[in-house]
């Protein structure tokens, strides 16, 4: 049982770390909107690293030294599961939800993600060992350098996922209000049945401290006041404006196995429900003045604010043109871009034709 807690403690703490490192780079980009849920989520691990060091503080009886050397090894894997987790889930999201990245791992997606385990497992299988069943002198120094490895590689999994995490920041648009107010009540929703149950479990009563069900209250409190803000103002600075938006074409770029379209508004009015379509142009021929249409689609950009940019995916990249066009260049298209929204009344629309498109080399 001690090893499964230990292992779970390295999970917790490091989930806190994460979560709070996103809350952090989610101030630092603007994305507010996303604060809310992260705290929601926070409230989880945080009470529970907190109950248990008042536990820790509260234990008269101290481990031996080596005891609690075993007992970091153990979490220290628990570390890199969740680095591991943080990794996978990041990378689903971007692969499978959005579209926008591809695994670079010979084996593919989702076998790509099964390269972790493949490490861990066995490694955290020797450390066991090493440290709880062998009584070699040596063992001990065998079971930290396998860890210390472990969380080398753990620590590339945490690298990956942040570059995963600022990729999708890029191009994650806000919800609309409807499902911005249904998630954010379903998770406080969970977060307050967590709580009840959280106190009951935990036999906790209001002490004049600070005491994890306290924390966990201030917390819910923090992501309430957040969650309500951000729509007010939103709302609020939307009826304050003058003007009307406008959009001009920032970029159009090609990635391997998708592609991204950047719009700006430089009107003086946020554009809400920006509807933007999009259609390849093939070069037929050097000496023909016109292009063959391919890969018509569009999108929907739920806000994009005065004076900021606002990205959409699209699923079609340079894969789709080397593959269906075996002879043809990435170079030999273009693009057609149209961009409209509906402001007070009126359709506000641009269009705009690119005889070329940039290229992002694949990493």
């Amino acid at each position: 049982m001690g090893l499964l807690t230990d292992f779970a403690k390295g999970i917790l703490v490091m989930a806190v770390i994460l979560l709070s490192l996103s809350i952090v780079t989610l101030f630092v980009q603007t994305r507010m909107w996303l604060v809310p849920f992260f705290l929601l989520i926070l409230v989880i691990p945080a009470s529970i690293i907190a109950y248990q060091f008042q536990r820790f503080v509260k234990k008269k009886q101290k481990a031996a030294r080596l005891d609690r050397v075993k007992g970091i090894l153990i979490a220290s894997f628990g570390v890199c599961f969740a680095w591991w987790t943080f990794d996978v889930t990041l990378t689903f999201y971007a692969i499978n939800a959005m579209g926008i990245a591809s695994e670079l791992n010979p084996l593919g997606w989702p076998l790509g993600a099964v390269g972790g385990l493949i490490f861990y497992v066995p490694a955290f299988v020797f450390t066991y060992f090493l440290a709880f069943r062998m009584k070699h002198k040596y063992s001990m120094l065998a079971a930290i350098i396998i860890t210390v490895l472990s969380l080398y590689i753990g620590f590339m999994n945490f690298i990956a996922a942040g570059q995963n995490f600022s990729l999708i920041l890029a191009y994650l648009a806000p919800p609309s209000l409807a499902t911005y107010v249904y998630v954010f009540s379903l998770l406080l929703f969970v977060d307050i049945a967590y709580t009840v149950a959280f106190i009951r479990l935990t036999r906790l009563k209001f002490l004049k401290r600070p005491s994890p069900y306290a924390i966990a209250i201030a917390l819910s409190c923090i992501a309430l006041i957040v969650g309500i803000v951000q729509p007010a103002y939103n709302f609020i600075y939307s009826h304050m404006q003058n003007g009307q938006p406008s959009f001009d074409l920032s970029g159009f770029f090609v990635a391997y196995t998708y592609s991204g379209i950047e719009i700006r508004n430089n009107g003086s009015a946020t554009a809400y429900n920006v509807v933007i379509t999009y259609c390849f142009l093939r070069r037929l021929n050097a000496s023909l003045p016109y292009r063959s249409p391919e890969w018509a689609g569009g999108g929907t950009i739920p806000e994009i604010k005065a004076g900021e940019n606002g990205n959409l995916a699209v699923s079609v990249g340079r894969y789709d043109m080397e593959t269906t066009f075996p002879n043809t260049n990435v170079t030999d298209f273009g693009a057609q871009v149209t961009v409209s929204c509906a402001y007070e009344g009126s359709e506000i629309r641009a269009s705009f034709e690119l005889d070329s498109l940039e290229i992002i080399p694949t990493t």
